[in-house]
């Protein structure tokens, strides 16, 4: 049995490491293919990796020459760390040629230019790869861009797939009939009703929402004077978002007993969040998430699924919502979150903290629907060896 995961930074590549893990300890073979950042985790994990260049070997030179065009072309107008430009470069490369393969040149350059990422779906890459390492089976975390290509291919070969939903499926369509892992019973009906197709769909947790406590669980962000930690989770591509991180680090000197503990998502410039630092307010990048939250009196984020590791923690979640967004998980309607919709709110809600009169029960009232059972990793490992 050998196990492909392609996988994208943040909760995807999360979810899949201590899958990956836990296949390294009963000596099953895996490849995992790095996109984008997710290769900061897995080094971080000492998970050996494969990188897009790593396949440039498929390709002609005249190929070639067209993925370093449209990387050298594009790179610059994308956000991303020094360290990350080269990976980044052949995956934009790569992803703009694999387009140029079903369309014209000026239609892929317009396209991309217009809608960004999103016109991504590299089908023919995919293929080559799976071609190339002929796995038993592929796992996949979002049905987007490279992954869901993989998962298309993948079928199109008759290899095996599993998809990991990560959320509740509210409004999830799935590519094809794969076997589908979801995190809890409301999450596989909500899936069944929207893809009636589907035979398979496991509950078996999502292990990035698992929490594994350490032996040694010593807080890192102890102050002194500091009774409260309060951390906040960030979403890429919100330049509001941005604006509210700011008026919430302008008021922290307000409020000496807490300490605020910011975590950019991967895909963030952290640079834009540096000024921010103060005593009272750190970011951080390389840091477990569920780590953090364990230490925390209170979570915070706009949409993030951060939030379903919160609700398994049973930490307070609450939604910083300034400017009435549309978010893709309404946490709040959910019965699971509390919507902050300015920065007095943000204010009220501490001194009510603070004062212990802080009263959440009837906004987080749907907490125990929304958790996911316990050992999601053996569950997902059981159902991958039993399919071999």
């Amino acid at each position: 049995m050998s196990i492909f995961f392609p996988t994208y930074g943040g909760g995807h590549v999360n979810a899949i490491i201590p899958i990956v893990k836990e296949l390294l300890n009963l000596e099953y073979e895996f490849n995992v293919l790095a996109l984008t950042v997710s290769s900061h985790q897995l080094s971080t994990n000492d998970i050996p990796f494969l990188r897009v260049f790593d396949f440039f070997k498929l390709y002609n030179e005249n190929e070639l020459k067209l993925i370093k065009y449209f990387s050298n072309k594009y790179l610059e107008s994308e956000i991303h760390e020094k360290a990350d430009a080269v990976d980044i470069g052949n995956y934009i490369g790569l992803n703009l040629f694999d387009l140029s393969l079903r369309n014209d040149l000026k239609k892929v350059e317009s396209n991309y230019l217009s809608d960004g990422r999103k016109t991504f779906l590299p089908l023919d890459f995919s293929a080559r790869v799976l071609n190339y390492l002929k796995p038993s089976a592929v796992f996949v975390t979002c049905g987007q861009r490279m992954e869901k290509a993989m998962s298309i291919a993948a079928e199109e070969a008759n290899i095996p797939v599993f998809r990991l939903v990560d959320l509740l499926g509210c409004n999830t369509i799935i590519d094809g009939r794969p076997t589908v892992l979801v995190m809890n019973e409301l999450a596989k009906k909500n899936i069944l009703k929207n893809n009636n197709k589907l035979t398979a769909v496991e509950v078996t947790g999502n292990p990035n929402f698992e929490y594994r406590k350490k032996v040694n669980n010593n807080c890192l962000f102890a102050k002194p004077n500091a009774r409260y930690i309060i951390s906040i989770f960030t979403q890429p591509g919100m330049p509001l978002g941005i604006k509210v991180i700011k008026s919430i680090a302008s008021i922290v000197d307000e409020f000496p007993h807490f300490v605020f503990v910011l975590k950019p998502h991967p895909n963030e410039n952290v640079c834009d969040y540096k000024e921010l630092i103060s005593e009272n307010f750190l970011v951080i990048t390389d840091y477990d998430a569920n780590e953090l939250i364990s230490q925390s009196n209170a979570v915070f984020t706009f949409y993030s699924s951060v939030g379903f590791q919160a609700i398994n923690q049973n930490k307070p979640l609450f939604i910083l919502d300034f400017f009435n967004g549309n978010f893709p998980i309404d946490y709040s309607s959910l019965g699971a979150g509390v919507k902050v919709k300015n920065i007095e709110e943000f204010r009220c809600l501490l001194r009510k903290m603070e004062a212990g009169i802080l009263d959440l029960s009837s906004e987080i009232r749907n907490y125990h629907l929304l958790q996911q059972p316990a050992s999601s990793v053996d569950k997902i490992i059981n159902i991958l060896v039993g399919k071999f």
